[in-house]
């Protein structure tokens, strides 16, 4: 992903845009699962997931030795960072300078898809990752002028928010809903709350 900011301006044309290059989070499924192989010495292991504020949602550090774990990853949609923590720096697979630790390894199971995690991380493995929606995506679809929304409840998206839907709607824009028609704002469709 490539993102542009513009500067401010100067008489040098080349200074007044950066360019860099960012690698979008990881997108899984509200049903995806952690799976931890733990070392000999578990208790050097913890795991946290962080919502975008940097809050502890969730916490684990009591694993059992040389044991498989499996974590579920069952969030809201939203936005949030993985920490594996090793208190021993050494990460959970560093099997060529200290055989007596063990091999562990880590990785994200979500439908289909296997994400292998580096196990010599060191101290801290930390993955950025989005439930719901692919950074720069929503996690409803879009809404369509030409579709009729029979569904209570149905979702979509209209110009970076999700509406959900009250009763029956027909060629009715989803940001002119009051408290009698038919759409109801949730929120921004990377989850977080509307401030308006």
């Amino acid at each position: 992903m490539m993102v542009r900011a513009t500067t401010a301006q100067d008489e040098i044309d080349s200074n007044n845009v950066v360019y860099s290059r960012i690698e979008a989070p990881l997108s899984i499924s509200n049903s995806a699962q952690l799976h931890l192989l733990s070392g000999k010495f578990a208790d050097e292991t913890s795991v946290t997931i962080k919502n975008s504020k940097g809050e502890a949602l969730k916490q684990w550090s009591q694993f059992n030795a040389s044991a498989e774990h499996t974590l579920d990853l069952d969030m809201p949609v939203g936005c949030y960072t993985l920490e594996v923590n090793d208190s021993a720096k050494d990460g959970l697979a560093f099997p060529f300078l200290n055989q007596r630790k063990g091999k562990g390894s880590i990785a994200i199971y979500d439908i289909d898809d296997i994400h292998q995690l580096p196990a010599d991380f060191g101290r801290q493995l930390r993955l950025p990752f989005t439930v719901g929606y692919k950074l720069g995506g929503c996690a409803a679809s879009p809404w369509q002028s030409e579709h009729a929304y029979a569904q209570v409840g149905e979702r979509v998206s209209f110009q970076g928010i999700i509406y959900q839907a009250k009763h029956w709607s027909y060629n009715f824009q989803p940001d002119e809903a009051g408290p009698y028609d038919a759409w109801q704002a949730l929120s921004y469709c990377d989850g977080s709350t509307l401030t308006y």
